[in-house]
């Protein structure tokens, strides 16, 4: 991988790995310069849309280190988000969903829902309340991959999937939609009574998981039937790498939990701090 402005061995990026190899361009100096960079174009043996392949290596000969105005102390950036963007299917919904099925969801404190989320309605406090309640002690963890705990699992996923309580009224009030999203933020608030290091061991068994299912492939989590599998799109780990070679800054953005995203992002070479 190149990592300044000199240029070293053609191998490394001519390798399959690669999968595309570009010649080098003398980046300003003249020719003779040492200060030659490889271009790193995306992968014409990946289908895109119409012209946007075309169009995204355009982008980076523009602003990338072959351009004569790149400034490696300025570098550009690209921000992505995650779920159906560079994956196929949602990593916070995986996360949750390993949670129900491996009974890691834990009783909370004095069976006080409303401390999972203060934005939690009358109705979604019901249904969690008798569906939940009597299966647990305060901090034990609620048996929702057994038969018995079916029903409390269902109104977890309702709560969370539809934002709907016990009567189908909205299971969160009191918050601003254009800021915040509270199922997200309680599939989150599910995960207190463990460590970041046990949270984070939950998220990368739940996307060894999904990315070893099938496409298309379902499970029943309660009584549901919900989604199994990940993908990650090669046309999307192409680009970052491209952009990365060329020498942009690359982050992620997402609503999923930062553990989930953190454990994912690694597969196309995004690093935690960059999450």
């Amino acid at each position: 991988m190149v990592r300044s402005r000199r240029m070293f061995s053609l191998l490394a990026l001519c390798s399959p790995l690669w999968m595309s190899c570009d010649p080098p361009i003398p980046a300003p100096g003249g020719p003779g310069d040492m200060a030659t960079v490889m271009l790193r174009h995306l992968d014409p043996a990946l289908p895109w849309w119409g012209d946007n392949r075309k169009r995204l290596d355009a982008l980076v000969e523009k602003l990338g280190k072959a351009s004569a105005s790149y400034d490696a102390n300025r570098k550009p950036i690209a921000l992505f988000d995650w779920d159906n963007t560079i994956i196929k299917n949602d990593v916070g919904d995986m996360a949750l969903f390993w949670m129900l099925k491996n009974d890691k969801i834990l009783q909370p404190p004095g069976l006080n829902w409303r401390a999972t989320n203060f934005m939690m309605s009358a109705d979604g406090l019901t249904a969690l309340k008798q569906a939940c309640d009597p299966l647990a002690s305060p901090g034990q963890p609620l048996p929702t991959s057994k038969m018995a705990g079916a029903a409390c699992a269902d109104a977890i996923l309702s709560i969370y999937l539809d934002n709907r309580g016990k009567t189908g009224l909205a299971a969160f009030s009191g918050y601003d939609h254009r800021r915040m999203e509270p199922t997200y933020a309680w599939a989150v608030q599910l995960q207190a009574g463990y460590s970041p290091a046990e949270i984070s061991l939950f998220a990368k068994d739940a996307i060894n998981e999904a990315l070893a299912a099938s496409v298309g492939a379902t499970q029943t989590i309660g009584t549901r039937q919900v989604n199994a599998y990940l993908r990650v799109y090669d046309q999307m780990k192409d680009l970052i790498s491209a952009l990365q070679t060329n020498g942009f800054d690359v982050w992620i953005i997402s609503a999923s939990p930062q553990s989930a995203v953190e454990a994912a992002a690694t597969r196309v070479g995004v690093a935690p701090d960059h999450i």
